[in-house]
C-alpha cells in the first residue's frame, strides 16, 4: 500500500520497474517479431526518465522525465513520436503519469505543486481534452491516479491528507471512496480490471497489518490474506476478467515475495508456482520480491527481484492456468473473459 512503503522501498520499485516495462514492450513496439531494446529518451532539458505504464499492445509507454532545471513532467512515448511531455495544469509545478488504457489514448497520473509534501491532484489526459484534474474525495486535500481500465472510463487511485483512502472515478460518479478493510483506516487502489468492475490495492486491517484487497460493488473490499507466516501484502495488478491478482507480500522470514492470488489457490508465491510448474528448480538463485503486472489471461506476470549476482532486475514469467499443470501442457494461452466482475469472496 502506498502509505506504508518507505521512500527508499518505493524508489527501488520504481527503478526496477523501468526494466520490466522495457522488456515487456520490446517485441510489440516494432513491426513483426524482431526483438530489440532501446532507451526512451527525455523531455526537452531533461536527463532522467522513468517508464511506469504501457498499453495493451506495447506501443505506448507513459511515465515521467526531469532534469537539473526541469521539473518532473508526465510523458507519453510512441516509436513514431518519441517522448512527448504532457505538460501541467495551471498552478502545478510537476506531473507524473502512472497508467495508460488499452489503446493508449487515455493517460492517468497526478500533478504536484513545488515539493513532495505539497498537495497533489489526480489527472486524466487525452489528446482531445488535454490534462483534466479529477478533483478530490470529500474531506481530502490530495489525490493520485494509479490505474485506468481498458476503455479509459474508470480511473482508480487514492485520496490523501489527512489520511489515505482508495477511490474509483468515472465521469458520471466522480471520485468515490472505496473504504477500508474492517478495522482499517488507510487504503490505496493500484489496479483495475478491463471492464473497471474489479479494483485491487492494499489496506490496513483491524490488526494494523497491511493486506492486499480485491473490491467489487457487490462484495465491497475483501482482504486477500497473507503468505503463510507473513503479515504484509499489497496487490499491484489484476488480469482482464478480475480473477487473477498479483502483488508483493512478506513471508514467514519477513522477506518480500511476489505473489499470485486466485479464488481457487488463494495467495501463493510466484516462486512456489514456478517450482510446481517445473519452470525452475530450487537452486535457480533469484529472489522475486514483487509482482507488478499480469497479462489479460492471467498467465504472464512481470515484476522486480534480485538476480543471482545480487543486483536488482526486472523479470517476466509465464505460468500455466492451473497450478497442477506443466507449462508444456498449457497450449491454450488466450484466456477467457467470461463473468467479468464476478464476486469472489474468500
Amino acid at each position: 500500500m502506498h502509505a506504508t512503503l518507505s521512500p527508499s522501498w518505493k524508489k527501488s520499485l520504481l527503478l526496477v520497474f523501468v526494466s520490466v516495462v522495457a522488456f515487456a514492450t520490446a517485441t510489440p513496439a516494432t513491426s513483426g517479431s524482431q526483438c530489440f531494446f532501446q532507451g526512451l529518451g527525455f523531455v526537452p532539458g531533461g536527463n532522467q526518465s522513468f517508464a511506469l505504464g504501457v498499453n495493451a499492445n506495447g506501443t505506448v509507454v507513459v511515465g515521467f522525465s526531469f532534469g537539473p532545471n526541469v521539473p518532473d513532467q508526465a510523458f507519453r512515448w510512441t516509436a513514431a513520436s518519441g517522448m512527448v511531455g504532457l505538460g501541467f495544469l495551471p498552478g502545478f509545478m510537476s506531473s507524473d503519469a502512472r497508467g495508460v488504457n488499452a489503446d493508449g489514448t487515455v493517460v492517468v497520473g497526478f500533478l504536484a505543486f513545488s515539493g513532495p509534501n505539497e498537495p497533489f491532484q489526480a489527472f486524466r489526459w487525452t489528446a482531445a481534452s488535454g490534462m483534466v484534474g479529477l478533483g478530490f474525495l470529500p474531506g481530502f486535500m490530495s489525490s493520485e491516479a494509479r490505474g485506468v481500465n481498458a476503455d479509459g472510463k474508470v480511473v482508480v487511485g487514492f485520496g490523501a491528507s489527512p489520511s489515505e483512502q482508495a477511490f474509483r472515478w468515472t465521469a458520471a460518479s466522480g471520485m468515490v471512496g472505496l473504504g477500508f478493510l474492517p478495522g482499517g483506516n488507510l487504503s490505496s487502489a493500484i489496479g483495475v480490471n478491463a471492464n473497471g468492475k474489479v479494483v485491487v490495492g492494499g489496506s490496513n486491517d483491524a490488526s494494523g497489518h497491511n493486506q492486499a484487497f480485491r473490491w467489487t460493488a457487490a462484495s465491497g473490499m475483501v482482504g486477500l490474506g497473507f503468505l503463510p507466516g507473513g503479515n504484509f501484502s499489497v496487490a499491484n495488478g489484476v488480469n482482464a476478467n478480475g480473477k487473477v491478482v498479483v502483488g508483493s507480500a512478506r513471508d514467514a522470514s519477513g522477506a518480500f515475495q511476489a505473489f499470485r492470488w486466485t479464488r481457487a489457490t488463494r495467495m501463493q508465491s510466484v516462486v512456489t508456482l514456478l517450482l510446481a510448474a517445473k519452470v525452475v528448480t530450487m537452486d535457480f538463485g533469484w529472489q522475486l520480491t514483487g509482482a507488478n503486472g499480469v497479462s489479460a489471461d492471467g498467465t504472464v506476470i512481470v515484476g522486480d527481484g534480485v538476480a543471482p549476482l545480487g543486483l536488482p532486475q526486472g523479470w517476466i514469467a509465464r505460468l500455466p492456468k492451473e497450478s497442477n499443470e506443466d507449462c508444456e501442457e498449457d497450449d491454450d494461452n488466450q484466456g477467457d473473459n467470461d463473468n467479468q466482475g464476478e464476486d469472489f469472496r474468500q
